[in-house]
């Protein structure tokens, strides 16, 4: 607001017009990046052989019925998006994409991006109706 920048300091303007900035760049990126999804041909370099689907307990990975692929160890099927991610934590409605190995990093930054500027917000506020 004006009179916080004219009364306290101009960083009143400068640190929040950064912060979103910040944060719609963190967005953008986490929702147009590769989640690290699984390609749905066989893996050549994970499936050196095969197992049975049926019994997928074995060393190369689990079986996933709906990719016709093995996966890694700690990944999975998400349903919305109808692949198989690597590491996958899981599926942000708000960015609308699947959050995974390859974009875990820039999720997690978005977030405390998008905390920081709700905070200063909050502070601003209380500092202009105390003042």
């Amino acid at each position: 607001s004006p009179f916080l920048v004219q009364i306290i300091s101009p960083a009143f303007f400068f640190v929040p017009l950064f912060l979103y900035i910040a944060d719609m760049v963190l967005f953008a990126i986490t929702a147009c990046s590769d989640p690290g999804i699984i390609p749905r041909q066989a893996l050549r370099q994970f499936c050196i052989t095969r197992i049975d689907p049926e019994n997928d307990s074995g060393s190369l990975g689990k079986y996933c019925k709906t990719c016709n692929i093995y996966r890694p160890p700690r990944s999975k099927h998400c349903r919305v998006c109808d692949n198989c991610v690597d590491r996958f934590d899981h599926h942000c409605r708000w960015v609308a994409n699947c959050i995974g190995r390859r974009n875990y990093r820039v999720f997690l930054f978005f977030v405390a991006t998008t905390f920081v500027l709700a905070a200063f917000v909050c502070a601003s506020a209380m500092l202009h109706a105390v003042l």
